[in-house]
């Protein structure tokens, strides 16, 4: 009873130095007030989705690129994946009215606003790679593809100026169009040095394309044909590069199932000639930290049931407006 009390101990005390470190280590983006990343409509891999993304103590396949590369130490044989997502779309609508509002001043005019944002559905190779193994006990290499991130988003905002005298505007709507894609392209490496611990590396490529297009259509009061003038279209890409390492480190301590910690970090990425304001040209410096605990199923052939934990922390970037 007392070797169980001090394992447990031991598990809340590791558990509460992740904590510790996932608050202190890395500042939080909302100090710039600017968001740390794009929409990210999804994480990589079936196995990471299924588990709300709580990978990084995990990380047993060859999406391991993506999470910590210390996992690749634990795959076996050589493995070709493909992972196809299938991004949903939506649309919302939101209506705002402001009364003696419009920027005519000597008109007793309401301004409505009409404003309907929508993110276009696709599908696409979330996650490619091939992973091989190094000699008898080397470790394990791989290279992979990861689609990071994904914005297609659409926003046509209609605005009514009630009251307009003739000649003045009193309908003007504005649409546009904002493109984003990022992708890793990652040379990781696994290897296993001690029975309880792995550690991982790995050559992060990311390739970034952003592009706005648009129009704006002005109605006069008294007239039924608009005067249509395109937004200024923008289109830009770039490359930047950085790094990850990761460790997996599992004690097996006298518990009932197996308990893993992990942890990785990826550097900030600055994308070379990728000018767009909407999107920035950094990636912010991404901490994982986790703890998993697998517990077989008694009375069950091989089910198991598993709990994850991960706390994670984007750095500052210049993401974005």
């Amino acid at each position: 009873m007392k070797v169980m009390s001090s394992r447990m101990e031991a598990i809340l005390c590791t558990t509460a130095v992740i904590c510790a470190l996932a608050m202190l280590a890395v500042p939080a983006s909302a100090a710039t007030g600017k968001p740390a990343s794009t929409e990210q409509i999804f994480g990589v891999g079936a196995r990471a989705d299924a588990m709300g993304d709580a990978f990084v103590a995990l990380a047993n396949d060859p999406t391991a690129t993506f999470w910590n590369p210390a996992g690749l130490a634990y795959l076996q044989g050589t493995d070709v994946t493909a992972v196809v997502k299938s991004i949903p779309s939506f649309t919302q609508t939101t209506n705002i009215t402001i009364d003696n509002g419009g920027p005519f001043g000597g008109f007793d005019t309401a301004v409505r606003t009409d404003a309907t944002s929508s993110h276009i559905s696709s599908t696409d190779a979330g996650f490619v790679s091939v992973s091989t193994p190094i000699g008898k006990s080397k470790g394990t290499l791989a290279i992979s593809r990861a689609l990071a991130e994904y914005f297609d988003h659409g926003l046509s905002e209609t605005q009514l100026f009630i009251g307009a005298a003739p000649g003045d505007p009193s309908q003007v709507l504005t649409s546009t169009q904002d493109h984003f894609r990022l992708d890793y392209n990652t040379l990781s490496y696994g290897w296993k040095p001690a029975a309880k611990w792995s550690v991982g590396f790995g050559l992060v490529q990311a390739i970034a394309e952003a592009s706005r297009v648009g129009s704006i259509a002005t109605t006069s009061a008294g007239s039924s044909t608009p005067v249509i003038n395109a937004v200024p279209a923008s289109a830009t890409d770039g490359k930047g590069y950085g790094c990850m390492v990761g460790a997996l480190w599992n004690p097996e301590w006298n518990i009932a199932g197996e308990l893993t910690f992990g942890g990785s970090y990826l550097t900030r990425i600055t994308l070379s000639d990728f000018q767009s304001t909407v999107f920035g040209d950094q990636r912010p410096d991404r901490l994982l930290l986790g703890a998993n605990y697998r517990q077989l199923v008694p009375g069950t052939s091989g089910n198991e049931v598993q709990w994850s934990l991960q706390l994670s922390r984007n750095g500052e970037a210049n993401a974005g407006a």
